[in-house]
């Protein structure tokens, strides 16, 4: 092509098109998911919100969101507040609990009865005791399993919690 003469119209039929616009590109092009797109045409496809220069992402179906409508979309609900759980500002990763296959953020994470916090790096956390799909401390847990065995009339449980735990064989 070099030191060849073309007319307007050749010229732009050589040109490669953008992806979205499907127009020929004679400025600056802009690469990616290994298609060419005219910089002001490459923009997320939920918000609109142009991407030139700034973190994006695909979905499996290799169409293009900003990072904030992908999480949106696609991530994981917390099971208490139905919010999708995403990096936290500033962050890259991120953090979620799995228990019961429910998905929780770390401060939703707590006991449904008294609010302590049931993750492990909380203080004074003494872990999830689930309970008919309710989660519960270990205490609230005891409280509702004695109400309910003592319920049934069996009277199996003791009276206090300090230093004892419910046996399966007293179930």
């Amino acid at each position: 092509m070099e030191n060849k003469t073309f007319c307007e119209e050749c010229y732009n039929k050589m040109l490669e098109k953008c992806s979205f616009c499907l127009r020929p590109i004679n400025d600056r092009i802009l690469r990616a998911t290994g298609k060419p797109f005219h910089p002001e045409c490459f923009n997320c496809i939920v918000c609109k919100k142009n991407l030139d220069g700034i973190p994006f992402t695909v979905d499996a179906s290799n169409k293009i969101h900003c990072i904030e409508c992908f999480h949106e979309k696609y991530a994981p609900r917390c099971y208490i507040c139905r919010l999708p759980i995403t990096p936290e500002s500033g962050m890259e990763e991120t953090i979620r609990i799995v228990a019961m296959d429910k998905n929780f953020h770390v401060l939703c994470y707590k006991c449904e009865d008294c609010g302590v916090s049931l993750s492990s790096n909380a203080e004074n956390a003494g872990g999830c005791f689930p309970l008919d799909d309710h989660i519960y401390c270990k205490n609230c847990n005891y409280h509702h399993l004695k109400y309910l065995v003592n319920a049934q009339g069996t009277g199996l449980f003791p009276t206090n919690l300090n230093n004892q735990t419910p046996r399966s064989t007293d179930l």
